[in-house]
């Protein structure tokens, strides 16, 4: 089952704030989120396991998530 984000804010915001994170968990979400690529196609591009590429994208966005709560920027939804 595929993560979906339902972002309140522009891309050039999530930009900005997904530059905050540790890269490995920056490089995931950027292709995931924004260049629209699944989990194996990001695990591909990375040459990482798929199981590695799963926990990154969701520690990245568990701390995405966090950043959005410090920052009171508007909701990051996740379904």
């Amino acid at each position: 089952m595929a993560v979906k984000l339902k972002i309140k804010i522009s891309e050039p915001e999530l930009r900005k704030l997904v530059a905050e994170l540790p890269e490995q968990y920056r490089e995931v979400l950027l292709l995931y989120c924004l260049n629209n690529l699944t989990k194996k196609g990001v695990s591909e591009k990375m040459n990482l396991s798929y199981g590695v590429t799963r926990n990154r994208l969701s520690k990245g966005i568990y701390l995405l998530k966090k950043i959005l709560d410090q920052e009171e920027m508007p909701e990051l939804l996740l379904s």
